[in-house]
């Protein structure tokens, strides 16, 4: 039997970290900018 914390490792990896570490989907809202060569958050 799969435990609870097995699944939701399984579902982050599959969905939130697949979508942040995939280059061709970019994110809705970017979190970092630059500005003057600075990285702010937006």
């Amino acid at each position: 039997m799969i435990n609870k914390s097995t699944i939701w490792q399984y579902w982050i990896a599959e969905t939130v970290l697949h979508n942040i570490r995939e280059s061709d989907t970019p994110d809705p809202v970017p979190f970092f900018e630059t500005m003057d060569g600075k990285l702010e958050t937006s």
